[in-house]
């Protein structure tokens, strides 16, 4: 199993389990996108209310900034 197939199994049995920390029936679980080869990992403190109604995370204002460095 490669690594973009074991986070995939890793969300798949997160989004069923209800009883995570950040998890409640009005919100999505925020778990990740990206390349799974990418050289670096940006971790977020906790999803805001655009990731919670989206289901991804930097939707917000930070997600622009992020996605003008990598333009950069």
């Amino acid at each position: 199993m490669n690594k973009y197939q074991a986070l995939h199994r890793l969300k798949d049995t997160m989004e069923l389990d209800n009883n995570l920390p950040l998890r409640t029936d009005d919100t999505k679980l925020v778990f990740g996108a990206g390349n799974t080869e990418a050289d670096i990992l940006i971790c977020g403190e906790a999803p805001g209310a655009k990731e919670n109604l989206i289901g991804l995370p930097f939707v917000g204002q930070s997600g622009k900034l992020l996605d003008r460095f990598g333009r950069a």
